[in-house]
Formats: structure tokens, C-alpha cells, sequence
């Protein structure tokens, strides 16, 4: 399992380079969380960006949970990775609109690889 390298987090504005995610549960809640997010590569390392809104606040305690608990997967390595880090985004303002909170993770791997963002599996009792 490797190792997330410490760094400072900084901000980035989201733009067309991010991808669109959810957190969904099967049955009545469907999407309760939305989020965009980007890796880009600096310096030798690799960063992932991210902003998300929370929309169901039945999850407020939840969510947090599964995302303490994540992981990057690229290049045959897995990354643990707390996203809470990830721009909590409130109120009607659009992701497309927000600033995402970026945080570098491990050593950049070949441009062709493939990012994998997984928040941890979990069931909610509510």
C-alpha cells in the first residue's frame, strides 16, 4: 500500500477539465452527494482537486464517513486519501462555479495512466 506525501493544500478554480461524481444508495435516496473533480501532475507528484455538495442533509454525518476513507487507485498503487479536504460547497451555488481545494498524493505517474477516485463503501441506517 503506498503512502500519501504531505503537503499544503491550495485552490484552483473548477473549470471543463473536471469530471462530474456522485455518491448514490440504491431505493429512495438516490444522489445524495455531488462532486467535480481533476488530477493534474507538478513537479514529479500528482494532485486531485475536488469540490462537492452535500444534497440530502440527512448524510451530514455520513458522508464525511465514507469520504475519511478513500482511495486513489492509478498505476497498479492505491492511495488512501481522506477527501474531506474536497470544497464543501453550499447554498445554489454550482460546482461549475466553485473553487476546488486540491491536495498532492503520491509521484505523478506516466501521462497515460488511468485515475480510479473511490469514497469507501458504506450503509446508511437513517
Amino acid at each position: 500500500m503506498a503512502t500519501a506525501a504531505p503537503a499544503a493544500d491550495f485552490t484552483v478554480p473548477v473549470d471543463e477539465n473536471f469530471s462530474e461524481a456522485s455518491v448514490e444508495f440504491r431505493g429512495t435516496f438516490g444522489e445524495v452527494y455531488t462532486f467535480v473533480w481533476n488530477v493534474f501532475a507538478d513537479q514529479g507528484q500528482f494532485a486531485v482537486c475536488g469540490s462537492g455538495k452535500l444534497l440530502n442533509h440527512r448524510f451530514r454525518q455520513f458522508i464525511p464517513k465514507i469520504a475519511r476513507d478513500g482511495e486513489v487507485r492509478v498505476a497498479g498503487k492505491v492511495y488512501k486519501v481522506d477527501f474531506n479536504y474536497f470544497t464543501q460547497v453550499k447554498g445554489r451555488t454550482k460546482l461549475e462555479n466553485s473553487v476546488a481545494t486540491c491536495r498532492f498524493i503520491g509521484p505523478a505517474p506516466n501521462q497515460t495512466e488511468m485515475f480510479e477516485l473511490r469514497f469507501a463503501p458504506g450503509t446508511f441506517r437513517g
